[in-house]
Parts: structure tokens; C-alpha cells; sequence
């Protein structure tokens, strides 16, 4: 800006912005209608009540006098005055009043332009009272709501006496801002000396507009990090981590039970939301922390030998054995959600209560009453949360280093709350930031999109974050994917990859590539308990009485999807499922339908059937692809039918999205319906939605030419490996439960068909203790049966019972090939001539049978 011509004030200040209507600018605007939310806030023609100098109604905010923003984050007021002038003090006033939902900025940025193109920031300023304060009656029967002021007098360290013609007044909103007066104090004209004002320096700006690099400080050191939920729950398995569980998480394990690579090195520790504590649940199911104890139970859960953080230690331990490397697994440690108490506990040893409500300190000061008590009240009360905080990163720390995890790295504390649900968070933030950088910890966030959080986690303190799309979750569109990557980039986070269906899953990795941010900045994965584990494990579960089912080649594409994605190697996939209808044998349906499809103009893929079973009849399309595509179904090999597509014009491109919350399915495009029939003399019974499978080959291409490659098969091929480990597994469980040689030996015959790898180990680690459970009883009780009947006599039996106990023996000292040289010995001595008057033809022929399923067993296994 240049200086204008000075002239002599004819009066004192008045308020410029008198009257002025604002142009309101909303940058994200987008977000919410992603979100499906519309605006319940005032309308635009209601903005006369930010400068008509009537102030609003402070003893109801219910009253139409408020101004009311809603969401939408971040906010632009533009004022333009009549012409340029001199600026000595910039304000907006804000309601708060918490307990309706009422929330004012955490802070409010002032800019000044001449032209109306090119703003100067002045400053920022926050509100004239602390947040964690609010002088108002609590309870329903009271609308009270506490109006704060957001003044600017100064720039820089000397008073505002600058020239402007715009002012621009940046804020962000939670939920419910309720804003009134608007003041821009100054004269028209140029007075007084006023001069362009000098651009201020703003560090703690939240827009970046760039990615933190991943494995870099701004990242935290971050690259690929695993959300890690546990804690006490009322199903224990779901959140009590093994090291068989953790290993699958850690570690990339291959189709043979390998572990062939790294997976995830970096560790976010979270606590279920249900989590048990001895201080319960809240209104909404989710478990409280709001004494010394319930977060040491935490840690007592947590800090385990054998499981949780115990078990990551060991698992890591054993990797870097298998895989030669000497990774140090690093640890971002949970700092739970703390709900105020009047007796948080004893964390000075002193016997001292140490309580987090205001009103507990009514003793402490001269008038409780007074909006100054009430005031140091909040502020006493504050003081004690941070303390509370500060306890818990100590008591982690110290439990940290007493382990000695030698494979383990404590360098992060996260912040559980997944948005400020209380002013008062700003400042316990704050603290707890500060704590964490003098003892050079990074501190980290994921907060919701929805919220101010994406705009504020740099100013509280934090060292990254990672913003939730919740597209997995909600009826939002796909394009929140595009708007969270937006707004992760302009204010320098990440976007967090949530799971709840491998459809959804799908946008989020394909809006990876799309956005960039797979490859150009760190990625925080939210997967729940069980995808990764359930996905390495899919065809042989580490639970014994699991077993693989039609879910299971899904499970272990996402896995094996996500470890891609890990490793920047993903491609962009599509989705699709199979809706079949078997009720008619002789007109049986498949319809294969796109799910969550992205504007596809071509592509194919293929169904496979049992054609052992049914045969392929005929085809129709849906009425939606009718004159609006060219498609071609090829049935000319058994077992297989090829569907291929092509979109007469590019408006007709094949696009879906979520119709129902949590439901990609529903909206999912129909390709075609193929109808098959039964084969003559196969039962309906028999006939199974498995029967059908999507095979994996298949590709999509979308408006822009860009090509998408199939998810993958949609169940499990027969003869592949995968049925083979199902098999090798199914015959083992029937071996457990039936503790038969017959079982036993069926189980070392399909074992003997895997590859060698952790797979078959596994099994075979199963079937020897099978086999110990067996033993030689089946034989010993067939003799002493014949030695009763009279079927077996002296001195072959005599021979006989010294062989089997020989052979027990032996394989009791771990000497195999003796124990099976002399079950062979026992064959030998009961097949001889000189000895077949001394038994029955029924009785050798039982005992060879069960003898050749022992030796057969002992043979093929090793312990």
C-alpha cells in the first residue's frame, strides 16, 4: 500500500462498519456438501445484525438478534468502506454458553487492503475472556450466554493507526457460532498519521498449502502408522493383542504363511471407545477416564509381558530375526479423553485431593459469586487437568523405560478426542503440548473434517495430524475423499484410511493415488481389530476353532491391498458383487453389479460357475444400460462367462455412490443378469451362492482414460492354493475333534499337499499334538479286545505288545525313524506265516489297516 493524503479529523472515531453488509466467503463450503449437511444458519439476508449497533440479546441465545454460523469451518467477512480511511481498532463479538452447543473461535485474524485484492495481516486476536470461562447460569431454566470480544488495537507492538479501504475478518467455526457487532473504529479519510499498514508475520498460520513429507520431523517421523485399539472390553479377544496377532500387523505375511517383508513398524496405541473403567460409561456407551484409576487401568492392560505392548516387543524381536533386519518398532502412546472429577486422585503422593470442577474451589477465593471468583475458580480447576495429564505422560513414561522393551520406541503421545469437545480443551491442549516438547516427544492428532480442528491442531501444539474423512462410516459423498485431501493439504496434515467394507476401502486407496497424498505424505490407518489380522490369517485363522469361509478372499485382499498401498505400489481398483437368486433351478440369476462405481466408460470381467453343476442358458441387461452402452457376453468356455462394456457417450458413464449409510451394495450398477440352469440330476441343495465367483482378471476405464484393475476374486477358486489351505485345515479341526487315526492320517495327506512355509508348520504343529493325543491307544486297545475274544494268541501277542510299547517309547524320546521301524516290525511279525494260526483273518486285517494309518502318521509328521 502507499500513503495517502493526510487530512485533520473533524471529530472523534467512529465505527466505519456501521451498517456495511459483508461479503461472506466460506472456502469450505465444499466439505459440508460432501457431508450431505445443509446450512442451519442465518441467512445471508440477515447479515445487517453484524453492524446495526444493536446489541444482541445476552440473556437468550435462542433470540433472532444473533447472527448464527454454522459449521462449514473456516469463515471471510469483507467489509468495504466507502472509501479509504484510518483504522485504530478492529472487533467481532462471540457467544458461548457450552452446554447447548454454543462455541465461539478459538482466535480471529485481521487483514487490511487498499484494493481489495491484496490483504496485509494485522494480527490475531483472541477472545477478552479466557475460553475455558463462561459467566453464565448453568442448567435449562437459564438462556444466559456469555458474549466475548475479539479486539485488534495494535500491529505488531505499536498502536493501529493504518489506511485500508477493505477489512477482512478470518475466523473458524465449530458448530453453532453465534456472532453479533462487527466494529471498525477509525475515521473516513486519511488522519492523524496514519500510514499502509506492514505486513505482520503469522507462524502460527494454518494454511501451508503443501503436504509434510513422510518420515520427515514435520511428519513426525511418520510414514505408515496403525491405529492399534485396546484396552479392557466386554469380548476380550477383540482387544487383548498376542504375538501372533501383532505379528500379522507388523509383518507382511505371504499366501504360504511367510513373512516375507515389514508391514507396519510404526504403533498408535488407542483405546476402544466401549472401554472398561472402574468409572463406567458415559451417556453414550464410550468409557470414562476421570480418576488416577481408571487410567491405570489402562496401563495395567496395557503394559502386559505377553500381550499388548509385551507382545508388539516380541513380535518385533522375532521379525527382525526372520528378516535380518534391526528395526526398532515406534510407539505413539494413547492420552485418553479426561472427564472432569472432584477427586482425581493422589498424583502428588501427598494424600492431597486434587479435583477438576470449578465449583470445588469455591473455598479458595474471595467471592464465589463474583464473575472474577468464577473466573479463578475455572482457572484453579484447569490447572489441576493439566496436572492430571502431566501425571499420566510421566506414569507412561516410567512404565515405558522399567519394561526395557529392547525393540520398542516410546516418541509419541496422541490425543484421543477426536474434536474439541470443550473449550477448556484449548488450554489443556496447550499444556500438554508444551509438556511434551520439553521432554522432546512429537504429539499428535486424528480429528473429525467437520469440525475446527483441521484448522487449529498446529496453533494448540500439536506436531502432525491426520484428518478422518468418515466416508466409511456416514452417507456421504465419495467426493468428502477429495474435500479431506483439500483441506489436509492446505492446512499441512495427512488423511486418515478408514475401514469398515473393502467398497469403501476402495475409494479411500483409489482417492490416495488421485490426491497424492499415498506417496507424498504420511498415511494413518484405521482398521479396526480385525482386518489385518483376519486378512493375513484368512484361509487358515489363528483361532483353532475358526475356519475360512465365503468372506475369505476378501478378507485377504484387503490385507494384501493395504500392504500395497504401504509400500506406494497400489494401483487404482474397482469393486463389484454378485446378487444371486436360487430359488428356480431352472432359472437361476446372477447379476453382477459395479459397486461405488467412478465414472467408467468401458471395461470387462469375467463370472465363473461350477460347471459341474449348472449350465449357462441366457443373458438380459438392466433397463439402466438399455441404448446407453454396447455390451458383450461371451459364454464359450464352460465355467465361464466374459462381460464386456462400452458407453455410447461419455455422459452415460457408470457412476454410483452411497444411497444408505454404510451401504455400497445398494447403489451398486447392474451389469447384466445371467441366468443358468441346474444341471439334470444335481440337487437344488446343492447348488450355492459360491458356486459363482468374480474372477480377478477384469479392468475399468474412466472418463479421464484412467485404468482401474480388478479388487480381486470375490471367493475362493477350487484347486487353488487357497483351497488347498482350507482343506489341509478343515482336515486338521476334524483330526482335533475326532482324535482318529482315519482323521489323522487325511489331515497329513492334504498337509503334505502345501508348499513348504508357516502354513504348513502351523498345521503340522496342530496335527503333532493330535497325534500325542492318540498315541498308540487305538492299537494297544484293539489287542486287549482281541486277547478277550481269543482272536490274537500267544506268544504273537506277547510280540505284538512289544513292538506297539517299543515304538511308544521311542517316539516319547523323540526318535521317530525307531518308533516307525517298529511299527514296522509289528507288521512284519503279524503278516508272518509261522504266525497266522495265532490270528484271526478279521483281526490282522483291522490291525493292519490301523497299524498303516499309524506308521503313515508318524511318518509324515515332525515335531
Amino acid at each position: 500500500m502507499q500513503a495517502s493524503a493526510q487530512v485533520e479529523p473533524a471529530s472523534g472515531p467512529i465505527n466505519l462498519a456501521h451498517g456495511l453488509i459483508p461479503e461472506v466467503l466460506k472456502p469450505d463450503a465444499n466439505i459440508m456438501y460432501q457431508m450431505n449437511i445443509p446450512d442451519y444458519g442465518s441467512p445471508s439476508s440477515e447479515l445487517y445484525k453484524l453492524t446495526d449497533e444493536i446489541p444482541a440479546n445476552v440473556n437468550d441465545w435462542g433470540d433472532s438478534s444473533w447472527f448464527k454460523f454454522y459449521r462449514d469451518s473456516k469463515r471471510e467477512l469483507i467489509f468495504e468502506l466507502e472509501q479509504l480511511s484510518t483504522i485504530n481498532e478492529l472487533s467481532i463479538g462471540f457467544g458461548q454458553r457450552s452446554d447447548v452447543g454454543i462455541a465461539p473461535p478459538l482466535n480471529v485474524r485481521y487483514y487490511a487492503s487498499s484494493d481489495g485484492d491484496n490483504y496485509v495481516f494485522l494480527g490475531k486476536a483472541e477472545a477478552d475472556a479466557p475460553l475455558y470461562f463462561e459467566n453464565v447460569k448453568p442448567g435449562p431454566d437459564h438462556k444466559d450466554i456469555h458474549l466475548k470480544k475479539y479486539r485488534l488495537d495494535k500491529v505488531g507492538t505499536e498502536p493501529m493507526n493504518i489506511q485500508a479501504r477493505f477489512i477482512k475478518i478470518s475466523f473458524v467455526v465449530d458448530v453453532n457460532c453465534w456472532a453479533d457487532e462487527v466494529e471498525i473504529s477509525g475515521y473516513k479519510g486519511i488522519v492523524n498519521g496514519a500510514q499502509p499498514p506492514k505486513a505482520q508475520l503469522d507462524p502460527d498460520n494454518p494454511e501451508v498449502n503443501r503436504f509434510p513429507a513422510p518420515g520427515s520431523k514435520e511428519a513426525a517421523y511418520m510414514s505408515d502408522q496403525f491405529l492399534f485399539p485396546t484396552g479392557a472390553y466386554k469380548d476380550p479377544e477383540i482387544t487383548n493383542w498376542t504375538k501372533e496377532k501383532v505379528l500379522s500387523v507388523l509383518g507382511y505375511q505371504d499366501l504360504k504363511g511367510n513373512y516375507t517383508d515389514w508391514l507396519f513398524d510404526d504403533i498408535l496405541f488407542t483405546t476402544v471407545a466401549a472401554i472398561i473403567t472402574p468409572s463406567g460409561f458415559d451417556s453414550n456407551g464410550f468409557g470414562i477416564f476421570a480418576t488416577e484409576a481408571d487410567y491405570n487401568s489402562y496401563l495395567d492392560f496395557v503394559f502386559q509381558e505377553e500381550t499388548q505392548l509385551g507382545a508388539i516387543n516380541k513380535a518385533a524381536g522375532e521379525l527382525n530375526a526372520l528378516l535380518g533386519t534391526d528395526k526398532k518398532v515406534r510407539i505413539n502412546f494413547a492420552i485418553p479423553k479426561l472427564t472432569a472429577s472432584s477427586d482425581f486422585g493422589d498424583i502428588y503422593g501427598d494424600g492431597r485431593k486434587v479435583s477438576l470442577k470449578p465449583e470445588d474451589f469455591a473455598d479458595q477465593v474471595s467471592d464465589s459469586d463474583s464473575e472474577a471468583g468464577k473466573m479463578e475458580m475455572a482457572r484453579l480447576a484447569l490447572e489441576n487437568k493439566k496436572a492430571a495429564i502431566r501425571w499420566y505422560i510421566d506414569e507412561v513414561e516410567k512404565r515405558f523405560a522399567e519394561a526395557g522393551y529392547n525393540n520398542l520406541t516410546l516418541n509419541s503421545y496422541y490425543w484421543v478426542p477426536e474434536k474439541i469437545f470443550d473449550t477448556g480443551d484449548f488450554e489443556v491442549i496447550r499444556g500438554t503440548a508444551n509438556y511434551l516438547k520439553s521432554k522432546n516427544y512429537f504429539f499428535t492428532w486424528v480429528p473429525y473434517l467437520q469440525s475446527q480442528s483441521p484448522y487449529l491442531w498446529r496453533e494448540l501444539g500439536f506436531t502432525a495430524a491426520s484428518i478422518q474423512p468418515n466416508y466409511a462410516f456416514n452417507l456421504y459423498k465419495k467426493g468428502v475423499l477429495s474435500a479431506t485431501a483439500d483441506i489436509a493439504r492446505k492446512v499441512g496434515a495427512s488423511v486418515e484410511v478408514e475401514y469398515n467394507d473393502y467398497h469403501t476401502l476402495a475409494q479411500y486407496l483409489n482417492y490416495g493415488i488421485a490426491e497424492g497424498h499415498m506417496k507424498d505424505t504420511f498415511n494413518v490407518y484405521y482398521l479396526a481389530t480385525t482386518p489385518i489380522v483376519d486378512g493375513a490369517n484368512a484361509y487358515l485363522p489363528l483361532h483353532p476353532n475358526k475356519a475360512a469361509d465365503g468372506t475369505s478372499m476378501i478378507k485377504r485382499t484387503v490385507y494384501d491391498r493395504i500392504y500395497e498401498y504401504v509400500k506406494d505400489s497400489y494401483v487404482r481398483r474397482f469393486t463389484m458383487t454378485l446378487a444371486t437368486d436360487l430359488s428356480q433351478p431352472d432359472r437361476l440369476s446372477v447379476v453382477p453389479k459395479i459397486t461405488l462405481a467412478d465414472h467408467f466408460t468401458e471395461g470387462h470381467f469375467t463370472v465363473l460357475y461350477d460347471s459341474d453343476k449348472v449350465d449357462f442358458q441366457s443373458y438380459e441387461l438392466p433397463p439402466s444400460l438399455v441404448g446407453k452402452a454396447q455390451v458383450t457376453v461371451t459364454a464359450t468356455t464352460p465355467g465361464e462367462v466374459k462381460v464386456t462394456f462400452k458407453v455410447n457417450q461419455s455422459e452415460d458413464a457408470l457412476y454410483s455412490d452411497l444411497a444408505q449409510k454404510q451401504d455400497p451394495v445398494s447403489s451398486a450398477v447392474e451389469m447384466t443378469k445371467l441366468y443358468f440352469s441346474a444341471k439334470e440330476g444335481v440337487p437344488a441343495e446343492e447348488i450355492k451362492h459360491r458356486n459363482f465367483i468374480i474372477a480377478r482378471e477384469g479392468t475399468m476405464t474412466d472418463i479421464n482414460g484412467e485404468v482401474y484393475l480388478n479388487w480381486g476374486e470375490s471367493d475362493i477358486l477350487p484347486g487353488s492354493l487357497e483351497e488347498q489351505i482350507v482343506q489341509a485345515a478343515e482336515a486338521v479341526r476334524n483330526a482335533e475333534a475326532s482324535l482318529t487315526l482315519k482323521a489323522a492320517v487325511d489331515a497329513v495327506e492334504k498337509i503334505g499337499r502345501l508348499p513348504e512355509g508357516g502354513n504348513k508348520s502351523r498345521l503340522n504343529e496342530r496335527l503333532w499334538k493330535v497325534k500325542g493325543q492318540i498315541g498308540i491307544s487305538p492299537v494297544s486297545q484293539l489287542l486287549d479286545g482281541y486277547e478277550v475274544s481269543g482272536d490274537i494268541r500267544e506268544p504273537l501277542l506277547h510280540k505284538l505288545r512289544n513292538r506297539i510299547e517299543q515304538a511308544e517309547h521311542h517316539d516319547s524320546k523323540g526318535h521317530g525313524p525307531q518308533a516307525v521301524k517298529q511299527l514296522n516290525d509289528f507288521v512284519k511279525h503279524l503278516n508272518m506265516n509261522s504266525n497266522l494260526k495265532q490270528v484271526s483273518s478279521d483281526a490282522k486285517d483291522i490291525l493292519n489297516a490301523e497299524v498303516q494309518r499309524l506308521i503313515q502318521l508318524w511318518s509324515g509328521l515332525t515335531p
